[in-house]
């Protein structure tokens, strides 16, 4: 083969080695979500202890939604392992 089709089928292979070890762009921004999260959860329950006034509305809500979260993201996690291990 020459050259040229040689590097194409390298960068394809390249590419395709890439996309099957890195995880899919909604589990990457369901992490992010959920690490958000947490960190929202951590300043409510930091205020709480040190005695400023917390929205106790807003602290279950974050709490419901991260649990949605954590949901999902462990869904699409077992979903593309078995991708993964078809393959």
């Amino acid at each position: 083969l020459p050259d040229k089709a040689i590097d194409v089928l390298d960068t394809a292979c390249a590419r395709v080695a890439i996309n099957l070890s890195s995880p899919p762009k909604q589990i990457s921004a369901l992490a992010t979500l959920s690490q958000q999260q947490e960190t929202e959860i951590r300043q409510l329950e930091r205020e709480r202890r040190i005695g400023l006034r917390t929205d106790t509305a807003r602290m279950t809500e974050v709490l419901v939604q991260y649990d949605e979260t954590l949901t999902a993201l462990d869904e699409l996690e077992a979903a593309w392992h078995q991708q993964q291990a078809l393959v």
